[in-house]
């Protein structure tokens, strides 16, 4: 064994690390059993029907919504008559976390299991627990007790306020370390982390194929660690975005949602990361945060609204563009002058309008004709060149150049005819024929 010593917060740290493991396996042990089990509690273990197998045996977890909301009634039951009193991550905003916290005090707020409350509260739960995951591979150094973005940071004597003497992931090797731990737990089937809908990163790709038990094999060398790394922190600051202003329906909530991100930002509390390249207000004021100093921002008349539009914007040019990159029919050099933000908002929205007509064509001749990338790149450069000088125009008909080799099985396979329709409306000097 290695020589410990129980001085300072080494013996704090060691009670919550052990604090938090219960409190993760309470979780997992609630939620993860059989339908022959009766739901189990934090801080009892699980009580079991005679019968009953070892856990592992006949397992199939909380498998309708029926036993779903059986087990946050017991869970509320139990926080309520004080028979539990479960840890909780600082910071974390999941409606359980606040029941729990209320339930310290003796009193808490009544909470209707309808509708989609269960499974809303269940997928709270996940997502701080993934993120509790990626943050505790990503963040730890021996100088520093690893800190957490939403947990604020546990310090030994003498160390410094946040961003001073922490090194977190700090080199190359460190970080393929890190990935390599992630992938292989993820191929044992160790961890099954849960996974935002829609997110394109390596990552995720991979964690989705662990759950069928097949994983691609991923070379952790030159740019590909720093490029996941990169790829989950963009899908991180999107999916925070979204969450943050999905369901802002009126002025005065989006006013809201501004002061709470710009307040939050002036003190601190987040650091997100921002696109290269971006000229948003919001992503300049997110820049400025970083050093201790941001300008003054009057949130009133248009503001908002232009920054959310700046945002939705940034958004979209990122992703048509992606696409581009992606299936390798331009270059970014070739797409600079539509995504430029040099010019004034009603021309990004005007460019953003021809990337979006660009891929239609694209994504229409790629499902619908099926023709191969040696047809598509010719073709998107020729919309290229007509976008660059031309205003949007969908009605627009580009002449795209196809080889007969190219169509033929449609003409082999098919038996076109040609109709004629003659349709005519009024009489004498106001009629109106139409061919």
């Amino acid at each position: 064994m290695e020589a410990v010593s129980l001085t300072g917060i080494t013996p704090v740290q060691m009670l919550l690390e052990n604090g938090l493991d219960k409190m993760k396996k309470d979780y997992v042990s609630f939620f993860i059993g059989t339908s022959q089990t009766i739901p189990c509690c934090p801080a009892t273990g699980t009580l079991k029907k005679e019968g009953t197998r070892d856990r592992g045996e006949n397992q199939k977890g909380v498998s309708s919504y029926q036993e779903l909301i059986a087990c946050f009634t017991l869970v509320l039951e139990s926080l309520e008559c004080g028979e539990i009193q479960p840890w909780i991550h600082h910071g974390s905003g999941s409606l359980l976390s606040k029941l729990i916290q209320q339930s310290y005090h003796g009193k808490m707020e009544a909470v209707s299991l309808t509708g989609i409350t269960p499974v809303q509260m269940l997928l709270e739960n996940g997502l701080d627990k993934m993120k509790k995951d990626y943050v505790s591979f990503f963040i730890g150094t021996s100088q520093t007790i690893p800190c957490c973005p939403a947990t604020g940071t546990l310090k030994k004597e003498g160390t410094r306020d946040r961003g001073e003497n922490q090194k977190g992931v700090s080199s190359y090797q460190e970080l393929i370390a890190c990935f390599t731990l992630v992938l292989e737990s993820l191929e044992c089937g160790e961890i099954q982390p849960w996974i935002h809908h829609g997110s394109g990163s390596l990552l995720s790709k991979l964690i989705q194929q662990s759950y069928h038990g097949k994983m691609e094999a991923v070379s952790l060398t030159g740019i590909t660690p720093v490029q996941m790394l990169l790829e989950n922190g963009l899908d991180k600051m999107k999916k925070d975005y979204v969450s943050f202003f999905i369901g802002v329906s009126s002025y005065q909530e989006l006013i809201a949602c501004f002061t709470l991100v710009l307040e939050s930002l002036e003190c601190g509390e987040i650091q997100p990361w921002i696109h290269h390249g971006s000229g948003s207000l919001l992503s300049k004021l997110i820049q400025q945060s970083y050093h201790g100093k941001m300008e003054a921002v009057s949130l009133t008349g248009i503001t908002p609204v232009q920054m959310l539009l700046e945002i939705g914007l940034d958004k979209m040019k990122k992703d048509y563009v992606s696409f581009f990159i992606g299936q390798e029919l331009a270059t970014l050099t070739s797409l600079d002058c539509f995504i430029s933000t040099s010019v004034d908002l009603q021309e990004q929205v005007h460019c953003v309008q021809k990337l979006r007509h660009m891929l239609e064509i694209m994504v229409s001749c790629t499902v619908l004709l099926q023709f191969k990338h040696e047809s598509l790149f010719p073709w998107t450069q020729i919309c290229i060149k007509y976008y660059r000088e031309n205003p949007p125009d969908e009605k627009h008909v580009f002449q795209l150049p196809v080889s007969s080799a190219l169509v033929r099985k449609f003409y082999q396979d098919s038996h076109p005819e040609v109709w004629k329709v003659d349709i005519s409306s009024g009489h004498g000097p106001k009629e109106v024929k139409t061919t």
